[in-house]
C-alpha cells in the first residue's frame, strides 16, 4: 500500500488466501482485553478478514486505480485464516474492520503521513 502510496511498482512474494487484520482492531482488541477481569494465560486467535490476494491488490486497486501491484501465485504454506470464537466468547462483540475498509484507511493513512512530512514520499 505504501508503494502504492508513492507512486512505486510493488510485487507481493506469495499469493493464495491469507489473513489481514487492520491494526486498529488489533490495537482495540488488546485494549478491550486488558480490561477484563480474567485469571491465568490463554491464547487467541484473531480471525480478521480471510481474502485472496487479487481481492488485497483489487482493494488497492479501488483507491489508487493507477498503483501498479502484482503477486505471485503461490500461496504461504500454513492455514487462510483462524476461528476467533473463543475470543469473542471472551470479549463479546470486538472489532471487524472489512478489507475494503482497512486498506482505505491504511492508504489514506499514508498519504496524509507523507503531506505532514512523518513519511518520506520516496523509498
Amino acid at each position: 500500500m505504501l508503494a502504492a502510496v508513492r507512486g512505486e511498482p510493488y510485487h507481493i512474494s506469495f499469493g493464495g488466501s491469507t489473513g489481514f487484520h487492520y491494526v486498529g482492531d488489533v490495537a482495540a482488541l488488546f485494549i478491550q482485553a486488558s480490561r477484563i477481569a480474567f485469571k491465568g494465560s490463554e491464547v487467541f486467535n484473531i480471525g480478521g478478514a480471510v481474502a485472496h490476494m487479487s481481492e488485497a491488490v483489487d482493494a488497492i486497486k479501488a483507491v489508487i486505480p493507477e498503483a501498479v501491484v502484482t503477486h505471485e501465485d503461490a500461496p504461504l504454506p500454513f492455514p487462510d485464516g483462524q476461528t476467533d470464537e473463543e475470543l469473542r466468547a471472551l470479549l463479546g462483540d470486538i472489532p471487524d474492520t472489512a478489507l475494503t475498509d482497512g486498506v482505505r484507511e491504511t492508504i489514506v493513512h499514508f498519504q496524509n503521513a507523507i503531506k505532514s512530512g512523518r513519511l518520506s514520499a520516496n523509498s
